[in-house]
């Protein structure tokens, strides 16, 4: 035990609060003895509002019988639970091994501080109610770990505002402040700004409380990301395939919880990313807990009610389907196991065929709506017995039909399917052309007739006042075809815009080159932003566009052709005060990133060489 008298930690008290009282135990007024005492040398105390440092040091702070244990002081004193939803499996696996007794890797305390920095308020907060009762129960107060959570506005228990005190969480990194030495005042009434939002910050406070006191009996790694997709789907904000539309999960998002208190949400935070639209593998790395409770309230009403909601796996159900075959024994009970699903421009269709008596059929989602069961295949079940009453018993459509369970068109027509039945009048599709003149002759005639007519043929013309000739031509003489008519490529239309568009991308260049050559690189993306277009469309609309394109290739630089730009212009400016140019003056002008220097290092050497001879 250290000193022995280490103080007993009260309920949900910040274990730099217990280390803050122990310094008042000892009576020192100076720093550095009393964490010699505590770690034998220098520590960084800020980090234990949130993380369990030092863990490896609880027995010697306690001792082995005080029922004081690593994992108490992780679990109910440090923030721990709250921020296990965003370890990597790796560092969760590592830290439920320290905690539960092994020795303590080197890079453990300085990997939990810096995933914990991002959580620290600027100031330690307190409630003035809990301020009270903590007196009378103890005969003083103590920071509360639940004070200090992202987005904790209020005490949950009271329901009051929370106060920040005058101790800079980032000044405690080195300092002992205990909430018993700091004043701290009543609870005056005074004007909330937050008041309008007060439901929803108590909402989240709640919900973060349930994840400070669960968080750490939850196996995190379920695949976040995969179970957000499949609710975005189930929602209808992302396609059947799980690909996400942002802006439909913008507006859902903003419209559940207010685009005002998301507002008010970032401006107390002090974070103005926009997260909501990195909810992918990747972006969700550096997710905060705070993200993930909004998002899981979102979906599912509270984060415990996310942990149970599981959105199926397959949008059109689980296993077995039942059999939509009356004559199968399996039917409307069970017989399908597996299903095929073929996805085509937002739509998911589901094929499912029935193991025992062979029938397939289909059914279709889209925008959260299911269509209709279709029979695709009637299988040989059904068939063998229609062709037994047709043969065998000798029955007629409607009594096959009676016996099948089914309509009578749908005999008839597996009739003619099977050749059964020779094919009815009513099928035949009627002759589109000129019996005498034949088919390709009528087309042609037809599209020679509208080149006399229209300067342009293009395919739009094509389709609105020949569609027949189109299609046939396109199939059996698509060479004839293009040889009359105008590709959309090559018309007028396509031609203006290009000419418009190569003038407003001149202009761009042209406002990018007025100050000289610019400091940096000259890409297609500097050009679109420059010319208003998004980032990835000049590009997109410049392949389209043969004169666009070949003018910005001309202007565009390579990386290599930018280096040697911008290195020869420095290089112009020391030679100009009789210097020469290293590459550490390089670094200092150009702000490179490393990885540049990494990959580019030989070029950039011989290039400095070369312009210092």
């Amino acid at each position: 035990m250290v000193g022995g008298f280490f103080p007993t930690p009260y309920p949900d008290e910040c274990l730099y609060s217990i280390l803050c009282r122990y310094c008042v135990r000892t009576g020192y007024t100076v720093l550095k003895p009393v964490q010699k005492l505590l770690f034998g040398g220098q520590q960084c105390l800020a980090s234990s509002i949130f993380f369990p440092i030092r863990l490896d040091l609880v027995k010697k702070w306690y001792g082995a019988n005080s029922g004081v244990t690593r994992k108490l002081i992780a679990e109910k004193h440090t923030m721990h639970p709250y921020m296990t939803i965003v370890y990597p499996d790796k560092f969760r696996r590592q830290a439920d091994a320290v905690i539960n007794g092994a020795d303590l890797p080197k890079t453990f305390d300085k990997t939990g501080t810096q995933r914990s920095h991002r959580l620290w308020p600027k100031y330690l907060r307190y409630c003035p109610d809990c301020v009270r009762d903590d007196v009378a129960a103890y005969g003083e107060t103590y920071w509360h770990r639940v004070h200090q959570l992202p987005a904790m506005m209020y005490c949950t228990k009271h329901h009051v505002r929370l106060c920040e005190s005058g101790v800079q969480v980032i000044g405690s990194r080195m300092g002992f402040y205990p909430a018993s030495a700091e004043p701290m005042s009543e609870y005056s009434g005074e004007y909330d700004s937050l008041a309008s939002h007060k439901e929803q910050f108590i909402r989240i406070g709640l919900e973060s409380e349930w994840l400070l006191q669960h968080g750490v009996s939850i196996d995190w790694g379920l695949g976040l990301h995969q179970k957000y997709k499949r609710h975005f789907r189930d929602k209808g904000i992302a396609t059947v395939q799980g690909v996400s539309d942002y802006t439909l999960i913008v507006d859902a998002f903003e419209t559940y919880w207010g685009k005002d208190f998301l507002d008010c949400l970032r401006m107390e935070l002090s974070d103005n990313r926009e997260w909501i639209r990195q909810i992918y593998e990747a972006g969700m790395i550096s997710f905060k807990p705070i993200y993930h409770i909004l998002l899981m309230c979102f979906l599912s009403g509270s984060v415990d009610a996310f942990l149970d909601d599981a959105p199926r796996e397959n949008i059109f159900g689980n296993s077995p389907w039942a059999c939509m075959n009356p004559l199968c024994e399996h039917y409307m009970v069970d017989g399908v196991e597996t299903v095929d699903i073929r996805y085509l421009n937002g739509v998911a269709t589901g094929f499912f065929k029935c193991n025992v008596c062979g029938m397939v059929y289909k059914q279709r989602y889209w925008r959260k709506q299911f269509s209709a069961l279709y029979i695709v295949e009637y299988g040989d079940i059904w068939i063998d017995r229609m062709m037994r009453c047709f043969h065998d018993e000798r029955l007629d459509i409607p009594a096959t039909a009676k016996i099948l369970k089914c309509k009578p068109h749908v005999v008839k027509w597996q009739m003619i399917k099977l050749g059964i039945l020779g094919k009815p009048e009513h099928c035949k599709k009627s002759r589109t052309y000129d019996g005498e003149m034949g088919a390709e002759a009528t087309y042609k005639a037809q599209v020679l007739a509208l080149c006399k007519q229209y300067d342009e043929v293009t395919s739009d013309i094509l389709k609105l006042y020949a569609p027949k000739a189109y299609r046939y031509l396109y199939r059996f003489d698509r060479g004839w075809l293009h040889g009359h008519m105008t590709l959309n490529v090559n018309s007028k239309r396509q031609r203006d815009e290009d000419a418009d568009m190569l003038l407003r991308v001149q202009s761009a260049v042209a406002a990018i080159l007025s100050d000289g050559m610019p400091k940096r690189q000259v890409t297609p993306g500097f050009i679109a932003v420059t010319a208003g277009y998004g980032e990835g469309g000049l590009q997109y609309l410049a392949d389209k566009r043969p004169l666009t394109k070949a003018y910005i290739d001309t202007i565009v630089e390579s990386r290599m052709d930018w280096l040697r730009r911008r290195v020869s212009a420095i290089a112009q400016e020391h030679r100009m005060r009789g210097e020469k140019i290293s590459i550490a003056d390089v670094r200092r002008e150009m702000s490179l990133k490393p990885n540049t220097f990494v990959k580019y290092g030989k070029f950039l050497k011989g290039l400095i060489d070369e312009l210092n001879e």
